[in-house]
């Protein structure tokens, strides 16, 4: 029986991929976006795992990239390009009425900040952000850690991601998880595959 419902928060319940960002420091680095990413994925975890502090990657960044710090923008590019899903927002909250909803989102310490004071903190029982948890998505040892804390089985809950890799990671340790990629096919698969009340 399903008693709990997480959602990640990047791609799914905020309409943000770092895609954009990529693209921004593209256009200032004059250095191809895909490059950009793999330069940065390896910093960006140890941000996203609270291992580093968001000063310490701006300037790292900034260096690898041969660019001005002031002009990383780390936090406000997204504080200025992300936006709540509505509707996602809107069926957790509907949710809310018969499951427990939580998120686990790989996210630092200030995009966390933004991010909870634009969306209605208080429907989410759980709340896990990898950079308190100091590991991140899609290592399976974050599920296991979540689902210790929650104190549910892996076939008790639902998660809900926009990036396969998570997702993947998810159900090999048995957990109901789904990749996100719009709100029409999330709710048409949480009706029919879970047949949740929609």
């Amino acid at each position: 029986m399903i008693k709990c419902i997480l959602f990640d928060l990047g791609g799914v319940i905020v309409d943000y991929t770092d895609k954009e960002y990529y693209r921004y420091l593209s256009s200032i680095s004059n250095i191809n976006a895909f490059k950009i990413e793999k330069m940065i994925t390896p910093i960006k975890s140890k941000l996203e795992e609270g291992m580093l502090t968001e000063s310490n990657f701006n300037s790292l960044l900034a260096k690898m990239l041969k660019i001005p710090i002031k002009k990383v923008q780390w936090s406000s590019f997204y504080k200025s390009h992300s936006k709540i899903n509505k509707k996602v927002l809107r069926l957790a909250t509907m949710l809310k009425e018969k499951y427990d909803i939580g998120f686990l989102s790989n996210v630092d310490s200030a995009r966390h900040i933004i991010t909870k004071h634009r969306i209605n903190y208080g429907i989410f029982k759980y709340r896990f952000c990898s950079c308190y948890m100091k590991m991140s998505k899609p290592n399976p040892e974050i599920f296991k850690k979540v689902l210790a804390k929650m104190k549910l089985k892996p076939w008790e809950i639902i998660f809900i991601d926009d990036r396969k890799d998570n997702v993947e990671s998810a159900n090999s340790i048995g957990i109901n998880a789904i990749q996100f990629t719009n709100y029409v096919k999330l709710k048409r698969m949480l009706k029919k595959r879970f047949q949740l009340p929609m």
